[in-house]
């Protein structure tokens, strides 16, 4: 079996060179970045950036989010647009991590937002996806609070109003614990 063939099994698309050394079993990082440059060349493997390949050029922005920053879930617009709660479009990823950066990649920005440690090491409301950690419903809710204070929830209605309690106690933050009891008396 050649080295595709095993990252094709692996039901990932998008690999770190961390990735790439463990799926091939070699551990010299010089030798790793030869082979990916080697199949780099020949069209077999896509640099989306350094020390980022995917297998094809259609790859999921959750996933790359997930390789450009480690330490991170996907949260805040990006979540709450896929549980439907927000409508508004945002062309962003956004994801929360323990430190804040912003990565620009084939025209996608890739927005990283800083929690204190306790918050971001605490599992509560975080989904494993295979190739990414997503916040559910009410982890998104309180994350987005958190940092935006101001920011609206647009689609309440199919939210549980006890989860969405004991995640913001997570935080221990009394301003976003107020919110949350103000937004739960809208809920039905």
């Amino acid at each position: 079996m050649d080295k595709i063939e095993k990252l094709l099994i692996s039901n990932k698309n998008v690999f770190t060179t961390q990735d790439l050394s463990v799926i091939w079993g070699i551990s010299e990082k010089a030798k790793i970045w030869e082979i990916a440059k080697y199949y780099f060349r020949k069209n077999k493997l896509n640099r989306i950036y350094r020390g980022i390949y995917s297998i094809n050029k259609k790859y999921s922005p959750l996933e790359l989010a997930q390789k450009l920053q480690p330490l991170s879930y996907i949260s805040l617009h990006t979540a709450l647009s896929i549980h439907g709660i927000n409508f508004q479009y945002y062309s962003s990823n956004y994801s929360i991590s323990l430190i804040s950066k912003k990565y620009l990649i084939s025209k996608v920005e890739y927005s990283y937002h800083q929690v204190k440690d306790f918050i971001f090491f605490n599992k509560i409301g975080l989904v494993d996806k295979g190739s990414y950690l997503l916040a559910d419903k009410e982890r998104a809710i309180c994350d987005t609070l958190y940092i935006w204070p101001s920011m609206n929830i647009d689609r309440i209605d199919n939210i549980n109003k006890d989860k969405l309690l004991e995640t913001a106690q997570i935080y221990k933050n009394k301003r976003l614990i107020d919110d949350i009891k103000l937004l739960i008396k809208k809920i039905k």
